[in-house]
């Protein structure tokens, strides 16, 4: 019965889905932008950082699509070539604080108690941190690369999603299904991965999209 209101659930998801065309319009976008942004690694119209001194300020044309700044370098081979750098520390610092967040915020919210206190105690001192100050301070601490700005855009979002999956976890963890599993031996694990955390995807993914700009 479980499996087929699963299956049920999926086949309901997909239709809304299709049926919603601001989500079919914002993923084409997305799309888009990446593509760009992948294709910006090997390819530009110009040099990103050729400067034509006689070409200063030129207003947006057909060959310089996004026009010239002060030096005379074209404004979309930069765009272009930026937006791989842009992308990939939004996503890896919206990764690490899901992956990390949403790991301790399912521990608290399933096995509540000491566990909760001990993890949320040490969210709220996370949180009482400016997250750009958290930052700022691991990258002075580690050094600064591209590679632990990331890693400290990410630790420094992590109190959000752990929070936010306690929360979906504790509205959820009490249902049937949830008992269902137990009562046949299914280890917590199992329990949180595939039966709980499913559930609370659609919070989790409206978090992480804006968390994306965010980063960047």
């Amino acid at each position: 019965m479980e499996e087929k209101t699963a299956a049920q659930l999926k086949r309901d998801a997909l239709l809304h889905q299709k049926k919603n065309h601001y989500l079919r319009v914002g993923l084409v976008m997305t799309a888009l932008i990446t593509l760009l942004a992948v294709v910006g690694a090997f390819w530009t119209p110009y040099e990103p950082t050729a400067i034509a001194g006689g070409a200063k300020f030129a207003a947006p044309s057909l060959g310089h699509l996004f026009g010239t700044d002060n030096f005379g370098r074209d404004i979309f081979s930069r765009v272009l070539y930026g937006a791989r750098i842009s992308l990939s520390v939004g996503f890896i610092a919206v990764g690490v604080a899901l992956v990390s967040g949403g790991l301790l915020g399912a521990i608290a919210g399933f096995y509540g108690g000491r566990v909760d206190n001990v993890i949320m105690r040490c969210m709220d001192i996370l949180l009482s941190i400016p997250s750009v100050l958290l930052a700022l301070a691991i990258v002075a601490a580690f050094g600064t690369s591209v590679i632990n700005l990331m890693i400290a855009t990410g630790i420094s979002t992590v109190p959000s999603y752990a929070r936010l999956v306690r929360s979906s976890i504790l509205s959820i963890k009490d249902q049937e299904f949830v008992e269902a599993a137990r009562a046949v031996g299914t280890s917590d694990a199992v329990i949180i991965t595939q039966h709980i955390l499913p559930n609370c995807l659609a919070p989790i993914l409206v978090q992480a999209t804006f968390g994306v700009a965010t980063a960047i």
